[in-house]
């Protein structure tokens, strides 16, 4: 991801391309979107998503949307792959 995105990390901060990297999955699995990710490290708002991540955070909102909509069954399931986690 650190090569898809250009990452760079801060190393005045401690933070490697890794470290920053990280933080995409982790803010969407706590509910957050990619292009915030993307504008809080000064990334253009119209970069292409990472595809693993597009995938995680597609299923994640229909996690979410599951949980607070009173009928599930109302919701489209969200697009499968065959690829493995």
């Amino acid at each position: 991801m650190a090569h898809f995105y250009g990452l760079t990390g801060s190393p005045a901060l401690g933070e490697t391309a890794r470290d920053v990297a990280k933080g995409l999955p982790i803010r969407l699995l706590h509910g957050g979107s990619h292009a915030a990710w993307l504008a809080a490290h000064g990334l253009m708002e119209e970069h292409p998503m990472f595809s693993l991540m597009a995938q995680l955070e597609r299923e994640l909102r229909y996690r979410y949307a599951s949980l607070t909509t009173p009928d599930p069954a109302a919701l489209t399931a969200p697009e499968r792959s065959s690829r493995v986690w």
